[in-house]
């Protein structure tokens, strides 16, 4: 089942390629194909997805078509996170990004070169079914902080070197203090970051115009 979803985007994606290259649209687009999470496929003891914070289910795919098919072929190696891509197609469209963004473009603006090649890491947080998680991950290094008793029975501390074990088997917690501390700072200091930066939450009064809008894409209404 699962190799059926990827055949059937693939060949949908194929179709949009070919609409946009027939409309005298592709050359001068930007395309972006990514994903909002992994699949777990039994790498640590489960499957499905939403329940842990390793890197299958946090590392994504990302290809970036740019215009002209400027820098075709390239690969960037460097960190790049979710939150980069509304200030990267914002760059491509001659737009600043607004105050609120915290992400940052892949690419520097002179030249288009890695514009992530600045030591920037990634935070994730999860909080599931009582399964609440936080990892800071650089290029060499990973943290997970799991809660004391949850359901999948992860443990309160993991600590990964990426570099030299990319499958997260071998977990160093306890080993190296001083990396360990580093990347708990990290943890508090991305918390903090979105803390600051968030909006305050309001209530709408009058929600029926969202209403017909979830009705029309059928989440409203009608009965199976």
């Amino acid at each position: 089942m699962y190799n059926g979803e990827i055949e059937h985007f693939d060949a949908s994606l194929g179709n949009l390629v070919q609409e946009l290259k027939d409309r005298g649209f592709y050359d001068n687009s930007v395309i972006v194909f990514t994903s909002d999470h992994g699949e777990e496929f039994c790498e640590h003891g489960g499957w499905w997805h939403g329940l842990t914070l390793y890197d299958e289910q946090i590392g994504i795919p990302l290809m970036i078509k740019l215009p002209g098919n400027q820098l075709a072929g390239e690969t960037n190696a460097h960190m790049t996170r979710h939150v980069d891509l509304a200030p990267t197609l914002l760059q491509f469209a001659g737009l600043p990004p607004a105050p609120a963004m915290q992400g940052k473009s892949l690419f520097l603006a002179d030249n288009l070169s890695a514009g992530n090649a600045d030591g920037r890491i990634t935070y994730s947080h999860l909080d599931f079914e009582g399964i609440v998680l936080q990892a800071a991950r650089t290029m060499d290094a990973k943290l997970i902080k799991a809660n004391e008793g949850n359901k999948r029975g992860l443990l309160p501390v993991e600590l990964y070197d990426v570099a030299t074990d990319p499958g997260e088997t071998n977990n160093l917690a306890g080993q190296n203090p001083t990396l360990e501390e580093t990347m708990f700072g990290l943890i508090d200091q991305m918390q903090a970051a979105a803390l600051e930066n968030a909006v305050e939450p309001q209530a709408v009064a009058d929600t029926s115009a969202l209403e017909e809008e979830l009705g029309a894409l059928g989440y409203l209404g009608g009965e199976n």
